[in-house]
């Protein structure tokens, strides 16, 4: 969309960061996409790693998702090292760390295509952290230095579906945040990047959904997702624009008696050294 078609528009105004975080919340307590993520992610460690194993975890926000990842695959690495620049996660992270690996090496900072890593991980974890990340591809070659040769980099990002979906229809009411998060970023856009710089990578879809049954006729519930989706605040734009959110919600979601269910998964990309 070029500038002057956005200017006649009327934009909603972008999130904070405290209302990113509490939208996301929200998000994540009707989200049934995290079980495939972990059951795919143990089944690539024990394939490739049957022995001791190191991880990278790249964005590990407070840690929660590898820490249940473990819970299932019943073996710590021998040594797991983080990026996370924001304080409060890494403060979460870091009393999480124990648990999370036999050494630790955390580092509160922003992971950059400047970041030196040295080949010693086997594996590399980017799990929906390229939102932030732009363009996708570079940050991802700059992550595989950080593989052993038999390494494997494991990405989880959102296919061109579901949320996607959605904001395509509302891209003119996509907020633009000034510290780089693009939540219209997808596998669309990233496997054509790394092929342009001649990364190697294998894409597989994950299931994974939204469950809207507690939540099915409260506007004000599933606005907020809209809001999520969209990262802006659409409660202060005119009806007709919620409305529409809401029912552009509603008409994606499975209606299965009592059960409403929104499309929403995960695609798991792996890279090879």
């Amino acid at each position: 969309m070029n500038p002057e078609s956005r200017q006649s528009v009327i934009q909603p105004a972008p999130f904070s960061e405290a209302r990113y975080a509490e939208a996301f919340n929200f998000l994540v307590k009707v989200s049934r996409e995290y079980e495939p993520m972990k059951r795919a992610l143990v089944r690539v460690i024990n394939k490739h790693c049957p022995g001791p194993y190191s991880l990278l975890d790249i964005g590990a926000g407070r840690g929660i998702f590898f820490h249940d990842v473990l819970s299932e695959l019943y073996r710590q690495p021998c040594r797991y090292g983080a990026y996370e620049p924001n304080a409060n996660h890494f403060q979460e992270l870091q009393t999480r760390a124990e648990a999370l690996g036999e050494q630790q090496e955390l580092r509160q900072q922003s992971f950059t295509p400047e970041s030196e890593l040295k080949p010693v991980w086997d594996v590399v974890l980017m799990s929906h952290c390229l939102y932030w990340m732009q363009p996708m591809g570079k940050y991802v070659r700059a992550a595989m230095a950080g593989l052993k040769p038999d390494g494997v980099l494991v990405i989880f990002l959102q296919p061109a579906a579901g949320f996607y979906l959605i904001q395509n229809d509302f891209s003119e009411l996509m907020s633009i945040r000034e510290d780089g998060l693009n939540t219209h970023s997808s596998t669309l856009e990233l496997m054509p990047e790394l092929s342009e710089l001649n990364i190697e990578a294998v894409e597989e879809l994950l299931p994974g959904y939204l469950d809207f049954s507690g939540i099915w006729n409260d506007d004000e519930a599933l606005l907020e997702m809209g809001c999520f989706i969209l990262g802006g605040e659409l409660r202060g734009l005119p009806e007709s624009i919620q409305k529409s959110m809401l029912h552009h919600i509603r008409a994606n979601t499975l209606q299965l008696d009592q059960f409403k269910l929104f499309n929403q998964p995960t695609s798991m990309v792996l890279v090879y050294k």
